[in-house]
Formats: C-alpha cells, structure tokens, sequence
C-alpha cells in the first residue's frame, strides 16, 4: 500500500487500513495485529478474515455503503466541500458517523467521530 490511508478503528483497536491508490481505487487491508487477535472478527460478510488485501470492487463498495446517500450526501458534501463523488475523503471527513459506526477511520487519518459531531456541523442546525 503505498497512497493516502485512513486508519480503520472499532473503539480504540486497529483492524486495519483502508487505502486510495493513485488510480483513485480503494484497498483494503486487516492489520497483521488484528488478524492475530483472538478478538478478530471480519467488519463485513464480504470482507473476510484474511492477510491479503481487498481490491476496490469489495473494499470500495463495502466502505462506500457506509456514508449517507442521496441529499444527504450531496448537502454534506457540499457543506464540506468535498465532492459527492470522492468517497475516500467523505470517509476520511464523516467515517466515524456513518452507518456502521461500531468503525472508526481517522487518519495517518483515521475514520473517527461521534454522531453529533461533524456531520451535525456540516448540515448545521435544523438542516434535516
């Protein structure tokens, strides 16, 4: 893995990073530690326990489930300035308060956050 990364947490625990290589796709990756852990558990039914790393066709769909849809994505987005698009860096802003909150990426970046923190503040009061 060598482009932009978040860090993808349940609670305080690395599982594992997910990546946007320079062609724009999504990878995947337990961590060696996690994988290790009698506490591992596979995040998805489509992400299974495993060493080798996850190619954007599950990784990517799998991450891009998680962020709002529709207006809300595009209002938060906007309020963001980020593209509607660029599932990748809506992660890196929103991860921790999307569907599916039990992950966290924040960044080298990690998905982090609570509900009412970013995504409140994007859509301001009485946005919804």
């Amino acid at each position: 893995m060598s482009g932009e990364r978040l860090i993808v947490l349940c609670g305080s625990d690395l599982v594992g990073l997910l990546e946007r290589r320079a062609d724009g796709q999504l990878v995947f990756a337990y961590a060696p530690s996690f994988l290790a852990s009698r506490a591992a558990f596979a995040i998805s039914l489509s992400l299974p326990l495993q060493e080798a790393a996850f190619a954007d066709e599950r990784a990517g769909r799998f991450f891009a489930n998680l962020l709002p849809e529709g207006r809300l994505r595009a209002l938060v987005a906007r309020r963001l300035g980020i593209s509607a698009d660029n599932d990748f860096a809506l992660l890196a802003a929103v991860g921790g308060e999307c569907a599916g909150g039990a992950l966290r990426a924040a960044g080298e970046r990690s998905i982090r956050g609570s509900a009412s923190g970013r995504v409140q503040a994007a859509l301001g009061r009485g946005a919804l």
